[in-house]
């Protein structure tokens, strides 16, 4: 019964989140949109699918939605997790609490492979130094990856601190405090090797790779 009812408000709060988007977005999605409300989930489901794969957050939340309530869709808590933290990274804000509750459901063994899938998906920005890219990368090792690997998240807070994403410092600062003295001791050295890598296949390597090099 307390999953159906889970269920049932996730449902609900598509067709919100679809009653609330409709007046400004595209034609795409305005066809999905009528499709959904029609009762065509799964032609719904095949246009949202699309939209998603060109980076539209709200067509990835939707078609998550659908995956975790199985309308339009075979019912794939893998699938929904994927699409859902791919809102999230596309800055999505309902993303995370659907993240959350498909996440609880999910087996642990099932995680590693989704953040492999979620950091290819990051690569071209995590390449170019995108702000978002680089603090996604260190949500998804610390929230998704299990257990957390926290030299990981560090190393991806420390490069966005490093390129002037605000509040980075902070961030890295705090997962540091995590991680027993052993552990800090060899991050910063193991960033500087790491730093000079990530230059060297930087699109637009920033000035401070000027030292990475030297």
């Amino acid at each position: 019964m307390e999953q159906e009812q889970r269920l049932a408000r996730i449902a609900t709060g598509l067709a919100l989140a679809l009653a609330l988007s409709s007046p400004v977005l595209a034609d795409p999605f305005e066809d999905a949109l009528a499709a959904y409300r029609e009762g065509r989930t799964g032609h719904a489901a095949a246009l949202f699918h699309q939209l998603a794969l060109t980076g539209d957050g709200q067509a990835q939340y939707n078609l998550a939605v659908l995956f975790r309530v199985g309308q339009g869709l075979p019912r794939s808590d893998r699938e929904a997790l994927y699409w859902a933290w791919r809102a999230r990274l596309s800055g999505v804000a309902q993303a995370d609490r659907l993240q959350g509750l498909v996440s609880a459901d999910l087996p642990a063994a099932e995680r590693g492979p989704l953040v492999a899938r979620l950091m290819e998906d990051l690569r071209p920005g995590l390449a170019a130094g995108d702000p978002a890219a680089l603090l996604g990368a260190a949500a998804l090792q610390g929230e998704l990856a299990d257990p957390p690997n926290l030299p990981e998240v560090w190393f991806w807070q420390a490069l966005a601190a490093t390129l002037g994403v605000p509040g980075a410092d902070v961030l890295r600062d705090a997962t540091a405090a995590q991680m027993p003295d052993a552990d800090r001791a060899g991050l910063q050295d193991g960033f500087l090797l790491r730093f000079g890598d990530w230059c060297k296949t930087a699109p637009t390597p920033p000035e401070s790779c000027a030292f990475a090099r030297s």
